[in-house]
């Protein structure tokens, strides 16, 4: 992926949503939204 893509992520589980925008904050990438759906969570991501 080119930097500036835009990467949307469908994350399962409590204990994932919890490590996994921290792991992508710390690899440089943005965080541009979080949005709980059902069981589920969308994350969108921008690369960096």
């Amino acid at each position: 992926m080119e930097t500036g893509s835009i990467l949307v992520i469908i994350i399962d589980g409590e204990e994932s949503i919890k490590s996994v925008p921290q792991s992508l904050r710390d690899d440089g990438h943005e965080i541009i939204d979080i949005q709980e759906e059902d069981s589920s969570y969308v994350v969108v991501v921008r690369k960096r």
